[in-house]
């Protein structure tokens, strides 16, 4: 199984990691898995320079290894701290770069990939409570699942991480998910 994480947190030992390892501890051990972490790559955010429009393309190519890891991967993990009810800036570049397989399923009418019910998990962490956070990035997550394949199936939410460490039940539930059977 190929498993793909991106991991939108800037702090490489911070809560959202902490979902990260939990999540890598649930897994077969024959999993392939493969991390990305946005904060590295820095994605360029969409230009709306239209070159998706007509083609399979982007004008950028920091993206490229993504691409390629998402349309090999059997399972997608987003891995994300909350910002301001959403997520952090490298997220939502590649969300916004996310617009060449809206143009490829909406406009052109060409399915990218081979599979379209690939599962996809959500790992959230949160200072504060994270009240509403949920329910926007999610849907921002499904819709980009909607265009690349994936159907979110489970979310792992931690809050108040501000004032204390996550939770173990959390972090079990984290683990729990990676034990997903597809």
């Amino acid at each position: 199984m190929n498993v793909l994480i991106l991991n939108a947190s800037p702090r490489p030992k911070g809560n959202t990691a902490m979902l990260i390892d939990a999540f890598k501890s649930g897994l077969a051990e024959d999993a392939n898995v493969v991390q990305l972490n946005l904060y590295e790559i820095q994605p360029k955010p969409c230009m709306a320079c239209n070159a998706c429009q007509t083609a399979d393309r982007c004008c950028f190519s920091d993206l490229d290894e993504l691409d390629m890891h998402l349309r090999k991967a059997d399972l997608l993990v987003w891995a994300v701290p909350v910002y301001n009810y959403s997520v952090p800036s490298p997220a939502k570049a590649v969300l916004d770069r996310f617009q060449r397989y809206y143009e490829a399923m909406e406009v052109r009418k060409e399915n990218l990939f081979a599979k379209t019910d690939r599962p996809c998990i959500l790992l959230l962490s949160a200072g504060r409570t994270g009240l509403h956070s949920v329910d926007i990035i999610q849907k921002q997550i499904k819709t980009a699942c909607r265009y690349t394949g994936f159907v979110l199936h489970q979310t792992v939410f931690a809050s108040n991480t501000d004032k204390q460490s996550v939770d173990s039940a959390i972090l079990l539930s984290a683990e729990e998910a990676a034990k997903l059977r597809i």
